[in-house]
């Protein structure tokens, strides 16, 4: 498949949000890949969540994936404002327009559904459909640069826009030749920037870099060069000179006239049939609990973590039973180090609700906090990860598609004799599979491939992660298993790379949010 059809493709990550008419009702509209929430009526979310399969129809069909796996439904929350986005992000600035979360406990979207938030989702939404699909790791900027050149795409019925001015940025380079970073800092790995290249600056020429890039057949082509030749090891600068007979310096006075000018947008016309989407109501249970169940999946700083208790606990209170309420109460009580709290919270639910995946997990999760907590107790801990173990299996037997109860299987078996077998393996890679948009199970999966010599495998899973522009979770853990891997495969790192030999080097917190620059 030419480089342009894959271009192509990505246009129709232009799904503008439908707009809604007064708020209706909380409802949620369910598809293949999606699950949408809203305050919104029927029709508007019908349409919405068509789009979307729409798209990711678009992508499949240029972007094979050799493989009729179908990955877990992304969840994004619509939004009426950034209020309702701070009740899951405290904090959060006011002028974001959204966001997309990946941690170990959820990976989910949500953006304001006035249209603000729709450059920030579409271009979420290009990381996370092609970290599912794709282990090849590209070149930072162009990660970027591509999410944001399709950011701004309008999608029309039978006429797709895509390339569309893009005022913040432009503003960004507006201020001359002189307020620009260097090229050749964008061109370079995330840990070759450093102060070279400010954040607007990265993101604004990444951007830049790469609609001069998409504006005629012949760059294209040159960029499909370019990132071959970055591919198979070879120093950015030298790459794209060769891609281009430009240096570095060359390219970004091309791409400054190229900005002069009127931009180049390119039109496509084609159509595909509406994908089948169920609507239905949110519960009152859901439609409470959304916002802390939210915020409690993401990382929760010490001082957040009383109030969120005294939260779940009064939404417990007003809906005893339920086990929605009883998994957050019992995920604040895990937050404040409190196991027993959470096992006596969720095991009369699980009594009650057997096949309540979530329940089950948590409560697993829970007694292995506890038997942690028992220090040199080994038998005390050993009785409670067994217990564990009995409720891990019965959560597999029912969901065998969720990351976390894999993660919490591989959890179980860490510590025992042999760990990690080829068993332990496989159940990571499968959670890898099932997640890979988080580096967290990436890195636990690519330890357990080194220590079985499987470094080809490790070098794939690691990758990604050390050529994700934001850094962020797991990024220095990456590039130290990198370094062993590489070694292990006799394998030349490609240009650039920063081997970690410092054990002392720390690694960066759990959970991560992006806002889309």
């Amino acid at each position: 498949m030419s480089f342009l059809r894959f271009v192509l493709a990505s246009a129709l990550l232009a799904l503008s949000i439908v707009a809604t008419p007064a708020r209706a009702e909380w409802l949620k509209g369910e598809s293949e890949h999606f699950v949408v929430y809203g305050n919104t009526s029927e029709r508007s979310m019908r349409s919405y969540v068509q789009k979307l399969e729409r798209f990711d129809q678009v992508l499949r069909a240029h972007f094979p994936t050799g493989s009729e796996f179908i990955p877990p439904r992304l969840p994004i929350y619509l939004v009426g404002s950034s209020s309702d986005m701070a009740q899951v992000w405290p904090g959060i600035p006011s002028s974001v327009g959204g966001f997309y979360a990946r941690g170990d406990e959820r990976i989910f979207a949500m953006a304001t559904d006035d249209g603000e938030g729709d450059s920030v989702l579409l271009h979420e939404y290009t990381h996370h459909f092609l970290f599912q699909n794709f282990t090849r790791s590209y070149p930072s900027w162009f990660t970027e640069g591509f999410a944001e050149y399709f950011a701004t795409a309008d999608l029309t019925p039978g006429r797709i826009k895509i390339g569309l001015f893009s005022p913040g940025r432009m503003n960004s380079l507006s201020g001359g030749a002189n307020t620009w970073a260097p090229m050749e800092a964008i061109l370079a790995p995330a840990d070759e920037r450093g102060r070279r290249a400010a954040g607007h600056q990265f993101y604004a020429q990444s951007w830049a870099l790469t609609h001069y890039m998409m504006s005629t057949p012949e760059r294209q082509a040159m960029l499909s060069a370019y990132l071959l030749a970055v591919g198979s090891g070879v120093a950015p600068a030298q790459a794209i000179l060769s891609a281009t007979g430009r240096t570095s310096t060359q390219l970004q006075t091309d791409v400054q006239r190229y900005l002069s000018g009127p931009i180049t947008s390119k039109t496509l016309l084609r159509d595909f049939p509406e994908a089948e989407v169920t609507v239905g109501r949110m519960t009152a249970v859901e439609r409470d609990a959304q916002w802390l169940d939210l915020r409690l999946a993401r990382y929760v700083p010490e001082a957040r973590r009383a109030g969120n208790l005294s939260q779940a606990r009064a939404l417990a209170a007003r809906y005893p039973g339920e086990p929605l309420t009883a998994q957050v109460l019992a995920q604040a009580f895990l937050d404040m180090k409190q196991p027993a709290d959470a096992v006596a919270t969720l095991e009369p639910i699980v009594e009650a609700h057997p096949d309540s995946v979530q329940s089950l997990r948590m409560l697993a999760v829970g007694l292995m906090d506890q038997g942690d907590a028992l220090g040199d107790d080994a038998d005390g801990k050993a009785a409670l990860y067994a217990k564990a173990r009995r409720h891990l299996a019965n959560a597999y037997r029912i969901e065998e598609g969720d990351w976390r109860v894999y993660l919490a299987l591989a959890r179980n078996r860490e510590g025992m004799a042999g760990y990690p077998t080829e068993n332990d393996v496989e159940t990571l890679r499968i959670a890898a599979s099932l997640a890979p948009q988080l580096p967290s199970v990436r890195i636990r999966t690519a330890a357990a491939l080194i220590h079985h010599n499987r470094f080809v495998e490790a070098i794939l899973q690691l990758e990604p992660i050390y050529g994700d522009p934001h850094g962020g979770t797991g990024w220095v853990a990456a590039r130290r298993l990198l370094t062993q891997a590489y070694a292990g495969a006799s394998v030349t790192p490609p240009a650039g790379f920063v081997p970690v030999t410092d054990p002392a080097e720390s690694d960066a917190p759990d959970d991560e949010d992006e806002t889309g620059g």
